[in-house]
């Protein structure tokens, strides 16, 4: 378990298990666990420079929601 908080306002994120690909399993935010993308998703949000939130909302690689939810760069500690 890794945790880490990218923006006070917005609360610690929790990093469960770890895959092959090195990165986590499930993010842990604000109560409710999130299964990570794979690979794949990743490259192409990085690629399109627009990237999804937690939550599903689409954000800049950097960015958040209107209700605080971080992009998953910003989630997996890659931004």
């Amino acid at each position: 378990m890794h945790t880490f908080t990218i923006n006070g306002s917005i609360g610690p994120i929790i990093q469960r298990g770890w895959r092959e690909d090195g990165l986590p399993e499930t993010i842990e935010w604000r109560g409710q666990v999130f299964d990570v993308p794979d690979l794949d998703t990743l490259e192409g949000w990085v690629f399109d420079s627009v990237v999804e939130t937690l939550e599903g909302d689409m954000v800049e690689p950097d960015g958040w929601n209107v209700d605080g939810c971080p992009s998953w760069l910003l989630a997996l500690n890659l931004v």
